[in-house]
């Protein structure tokens, strides 16, 4: 999936996008803000995606995603591609101009990521102690 999916994803859950797969005319601040946003989003959601992917969280060799354009393709698991990510763009785009639409979007973006946390969920390791 590319970033360019995910925006427009994002603005069809915003009702942005009409019929037609035409933008709404004040959706181009979105479109300039969308590579930062979306860079932040992968930041957020890499633990989650560390974890699907079975990376431990103190590996050096592995670093975040980071986009330069929305035509980037994202290796991130696809139900963060398909459902987190696109709601968490939709908290950034919308927030300051609505904060009730935001909160609604921010509360599903981090019942996503809870719900993806539980489900990858790891055991976790522990000393062992007095084995006899």
């Amino acid at each position: 999936m590319t970033a360019l999916d995910i925006y427009n994803k994002s603005l069809v859950l915003l009702g942005e996008l009409n019929g037609d797969g035409e933008t709404q005319p004040d959706t181009a601040v979105f479109k300039r803000s969308a590579v930062e946003l979306i860079n932040i989003l992968l930041m957020i959601t890499d633990e989650t995606d560390r974890k699907i992917k079975g990376i431990r969280s103190g590996s050096f060799d592995h670093m975040p995603q980071q986009i330069s354009s929305l035509n980037d393709t994202l290796y991130v698991h696809p139900r963060l591609a398909s459902a987190a990510i696109p709601l968490g763009l939709c908290f950034f785009l919308v927030h300051e101009e609505n904060e009730e639409k935001g909160a609604k979007f921010y509360k599903l973006f981090y019942d996503e990521l809870n719900s993806l946390d539980k489900a990858y969920k790891r055991g976790r390791i522990t000393s062992v102690k007095k084995l006899y």
